[in-house]
């Protein structure tokens, strides 16, 4: 028999847990003597002058703008068309199917048209609360 047969597997499993451990630490030790050490390297930001200070303003509502409620967009017009006949019933509202031939799709918006980016929120909302409809989104369509 050998020596390793012998010895009773718990002192063996013992053992290997108290190196694993005693690895473990050393290095845990030496990460922490690296981060107390003080770096001659500490950068500190540059002052930004005023005039290159981004200022945002909360923008306003042009009267020029038309916005619209946009509910689907899809690669056939046979796709748009079921979704338009479906949302018609289930919304109670009037909507719409066009190509767009800025984005190569048949896109499916409500009819209604708004001068108020608000008002078309409000209605967006109403439709995210329905799970066919919870990527609604607001276009703007043209001026006025």
């Amino acid at each position: 028999m050998t020596i390793l047969t012998k010895i009773n597997p718990k002192i063996i499993w013992f053992v290997a847990a108290a190196v694993v451990f005693l690895f473990g630490c050393a290095s845990s030790e030496k990460i922490s003597e690296d981060e107390n050490k003080t770096s001659d390297e500490t950068y500190i930001f540059d002052e930004v002058p005023d005039s290159e200070v981004l200022k945002f303003e909360t923008p306003v509502e042009s009267e020029d703008i038309i916005y619209e409620v946009q509910i689907g967009a899809f690669s056939t017009k046979e796709k748009a068309e079921v979704f338009g006949d479906r949302s018609r019933n289930t919304l109670n509202k009037e909507v719409y199917v066009s190509f767009d031939s800025r984005v190569n799709l048949y896109i499916v918006r409500l009819s209604q048209e708004f001068i108020s980016r608000t008002d078309a929120e409000k209605i967006r909302n109403e439709l995210w609360t329905h799970e066919d409809y919870d990527d609604a989104w607001i276009v703007n369509v043209k001026s006025k």
